[in-house]
């Protein structure tokens, strides 16, 4: 009879120790930094002059500057996207409607490209 009690005395001493659960309590801020596989960039040239001559001289103008210094970096013309020339007329808003502006007219273009080589990217923002 002792045996049998002793014997449940155990048992029951090893549930209660069984019962009590562990855990690790971690704290912390961890940063993972991927290079980028593809980039893609877009760049708007808009002037507004008082006529659409002048605004698409002056976009012209930009736009060569633009594609010269990306040569300046590797990047071939016929990589590039140039959008055709957009021209209209120019207004301003004064938050309830829009005004015709002092300067009328405005030309719009558009460079963009996209490129898994990424290596270029530091030199051009420099340059640009």
């Amino acid at each position: 009879m002792k045996k049998i009690i002793i014997f449940f005395i155990l048992s029951f001493s090893f549930l209660l120790f069984a019962q009590e659960t562990r855990f690790i309590e971690v704290t912390g801020t961890a940063n993972i930094e991927y290079p980028a596989d593809q980039i893609n960039w877009k760049v708007s040239i808009k002037k507004i002059e008082d006529t659409f001559s002048e605004s698409k001289n002056d976009t012209e103008a930009a736009l060569k500057e633009l594609v010269e210094i990306l040569n300046i970096n590797g990047i071939d013309k016929n990589d590039i996207q140039i959008s055709p020339l957009q021209q209209g007329r120019h207004y301003d808003h004064d938050g309830r409607s829009r005004i015709f502006s002092r300067k009328p007219r405005y030309a719009n273009r558009i460079c963009s490209r996209y490129s898994g080589r990424k290596y270029h990217y530091c030199t051009l923002s420099k340059s640009v």
